[in-house]
């Protein structure tokens, strides 16, 4: 738990104290719901809620002290309250300022695809040899990186964040916030089009990313054509990962019967490895961890326990049998990437298959051709049934009939109940 004077709070935030004396906070909040005895209530202003509104109840729970950016009565004059112009910039520079005073290392994660997972199996081999701080489950906005970082306190040796973005300078204000020494991107695709407009914004707000790692790494996808060409602007610093044959950090030979097994080449030497994952795509995670973990000093026998121990985090591909019917739950979130991927996945399973499929969201105005192409490509795969249900499910459904899936395997549901039903009905038979 970071603890920080009042003094040291004015100091970071710019802030001006408006009531109250000194005092020292144990951490941050910004849920008066959870709120803990000492903390220091941050009152940001969400889309639906305003957190200033919930200021007396956060300093009825035990908070210290609260950060503002307007007027907020009903707090008691023995609590010191801090008026700042914008209690979201407030608070990561709060982050900021603690993030100068530790010494540890840090690697930054981000990308369209793979960056939870990247972040856990990176934690996951070095926490055998390291104290190791994370970003808890998907903490990678402008609220979640602040919180984490103050959360970490002087003992961590490294820490592993993921940033994530919907708009441009997202990135870039992240970087500031957290320091990197290490930046990764593990791919660039098609998500956040709403906030970006198409994938070439994609690319640009994530190389944003590249600015704050000038003397530190750039550990970059080989694999992906975008990720490259950031690469080849970048004068620092870099290490490759991917299949590609000049890769630094290379799979191959991957086999995807029973788990997932590869070789693992690296410039210290090759590892056969056997992870309990469903999918290709886990490799590219694989090879961004290990490449992170050789520059902060693991050896191959501390990236084999690592990657080998790693279990799937929940729906991601996540493998659970039900009834006897082995079912991949991949719902936690949904993009062109990582549909075609979970795809694949299921594709090179035995026995008979299908898809049950919702929206993709964030894809702005080129949703309905995404969409479009998702049907085409399941049209290509061996499934029995695809299954849809969602605002594009007749788009999907017309790029599947597009080409040539037989009508009788295509389901286009009004809700829950009546695609569970379906699905039901056609695996018994």
């Amino acid at each position: 738990m970071v603890s920080f004077s009042l003094k040291e709070v004015l100091e970071a935030t710019g802030g001006r104290l408006l009531q109250g004396g000194e005092m020292r906070f144990e951490g941050v909040s910004t849920d008066s719901r959870k709120i803990r005895g000492g903390e220091l209530f941050f009152a940001l202003r969400g889309e639906r809620r305003d957190g200033h509104d919930f200021v007396p109840e956060a300093i009825r729970k035990g908070a210290s002290g609260a950060v503002i950016h307007k007027e907020t009565p009903g707090v008691p004059l023995g609590r010191p309250l801090i008026l700042v112009r914008d209690t979201l910039f407030a608070l990561g520079e709060l982050a900021r300022w603690w993030r100068k005073k530790c010494s540890f290392a840090l690697v930054a994660i981000t990308g369209s695809v793979g960056k939870t997972t990247t972040k856990e199996m990176l934690a996951g081999i070095l926490a055998s040899e390291k104290r190791v701080g994370k970003s808890p489950g998907n903490y990678n906005n402008l609220i979640g990186v602040p919180l984490s970082l103050l959360q970490m306190d002087d003992r961590v040796q490294v820490a592993v964040l993921e940033l994530g973005m919907n708009r441009p300078g997202e990135i870039k204000r992240l970087s500031e916030i957290s320091q990197p020494q290490i930046g990764v991107i593990t791919g660039i695709g098609p998500v956040h089009l709403e906030g970006l407009g198409d994938v070439e914004a994609v690319k640009e707000a994530k190389g944003e990313l590249l600015s704050s790692i000038e003397d530190g790494f750039f550990v970059y996808n080989a694999d992906d054509p975008r990720t490259r060409e950031l690469a080849s602007r970048f004068r620092g610093r870099k290490v490759s990962f991917g299949l590609s044959p000049f890769a630094e950090y290379r799979a191959s030979e991957i086999d995807l019967h029973e788990g997932l097994r590869f070789n693992l080449y690296t410039p210290r030497g090759r590892l056969s490895l056997k992870l309990r994952l469903l999918g290709e795509h886990f490799v590219w995670s694989a090879l961004a961890a290990s490449a992170c973990a050789d520059l902060l000093g693991i050896g191959l026998d501390g990236i084999r326990r690592g990657l080998e121990g790693f279990r799937p985090l929940p729906m991601r591909m996540e493998l659970r049998t039900i009834r006897g019917v082995k079912v991949i739950n991949d719902a936690y979130n949904a993009n062109p990437a990582s549909m075609e991927a979970a795809l694949k996945a299921l594709s090179s399973r035995k026995g008979r298959k299908f898809a049950l499929l919702g929206d993709m969201a964030e894809l702005g105005s080129e949703t309905e051709r995404l969409h479009r192409e998702l049907g085409e490509f399941c049209a290509h795969l061996p499934l029995e049934g695809l299954f849809l249900l969602g605002e594009q499910a007749r788009t999907v459904a017309e790029g599947a009939r597009k080409r040539g899936m037989e009508e009788r395997k295509i389901v286009v549901a009004r809700d829950h109940g009546e695609i569970a039903h379906a699905l039901a009905q056609r695996v018994r038979e």
